[in-house]
């Protein structure tokens, strides 16, 4: 199996590059950039939807539209762009998951920006899934996984009692092999 992964930062990519698969460094905010990238990879059989920022943890009085633009560009803009691009290159019957959340679909006070972005982001899985009934697109709800990101949500406080990466990865992979097409436009779980 070959894997091709667009990651934000070197070190990411040099950690990728040693589990031997081909990454490269991309602003998914980037659209010519992520254009270059498909390009580049040629026809794929399944994407995995995943930048995201957490943004501001603050109620909505406190969080400025600036702070909600620079999450809906990464999390929403970022997304439809990595999707659109995809969807050219995608073969038959391929797969699509965009990686959401529990926030996608429940409220969590002082989150407001991200509940924002994983809501659209559903609603996109849920788009490309009604426009393209030959290939599966799912909003995936991954739970909580043992990332920097669930550590910046929980104030650098512990995360043992989630999900490891690798577990996940596993799971997720499992999911790409056996997803029935039925499910396209749904919520999954992890």
């Amino acid at each position: 199996m070959r894997v091709s992964a667009s990651v934000r930062s070197q070190s990411a990519r040099e950690q990728l590059v040693r589990l031997g698969c081909a990454a490269t460094v991309l602003d998914v905010r980037d659209a010519a950039a992520v254009e270059a990238w498909f390009e580049a990879i040629g026809p794929h059989d399944a994407l995995l939807n995943n930048a995201a920022v957490l943004g501001p943890r603050r109620s909505l009085l406190e969080t400025t539209p600036e702070d909600v633009r620079e999450v809906l560009h990464t999390n929403v803009v970022g997304a439809f762009t990595v999707a659109r691009a995809a969807l050219r290159h995608l073969v038959p019957g391929g797969r699509m998951f965009h990686v959401s959340s529990y926030l996608g679909r429940h409220a969590l006070p002082d989150y407001g920006a991200y509940c924002l972005s994983k809501f659209a982001l559903e609603g996109l899985a849920r788009v490309v899934a009604c426009e393209n009934p030959a290939l599966l697109s799912v909003a995936l709800d991954p739970g909580m996984v043992q990332t920097d990101m669930l550590r910046d949500a929980r104030l650098g406080g512990p995360i043992d009692d989630a999900t490891t990466a690798e577990a996940a990865a596993v799971r997720v992979l499992d999911l790409f092999a056996t997803l029935p097409l039925e499910t396209s436009g749904t919520t999954v779980s992890l």
